[in-house]
């Protein structure tokens, strides 16, 4: 009986934990501490695109359709930042971008953790 409360506990504390081990929520908490809601995003015709390593998300989102760009501390609307692109005579979706400069800085982007774009 004591095994099967442990297995029991176990799993349920190693689900409670895993969304911040992988930094699922990353971008969202950016947001709000923006004081931007997902609520304020879908009423506005927007959605948040979170990206990572194998979410592929980022695949198919044209550029002139991304609003903002959600790094690990800040959003940077789109209009602040000018986008450097590993082809610059292609540069038609995300994946096409090497970086941005914007506040001041070179923002790579393995930086970013989310989109903010139009549906």
């Amino acid at each position: 009986m004591k095994k099967i409360i442990f297995t029991a506990l176990f799993i349920l504390a190693t689900n409670a934990f895993s969304g911040e081990l992988t930094g699922a929520g990353a971008a969202l908490k950016v947001l709000e501490r923006n004081n931007i809601t997902l609520h304020d995003l879908t009423v506005s015709g927007r959605q948040l695109v979170e990206l990572g390593e194998v979410t592929g998300a980022s695949d198919s989102i044209n550029v002139e359709d991304i609003e903002m760009f959600v790094t690990g501390d800040s959003c940077i609307e789109s209009f602040e930042a000018k986008l450097i692109f590993n082809n610059p005579n292609r540069g038609l979706i995300f994946k096409d971008i090497d970086s941005i400069l914007a506040k001041g800085k070179m923002i790579k982007v393995k930086e970013i953790k989310g989109l903010v774009v139009i549906k």
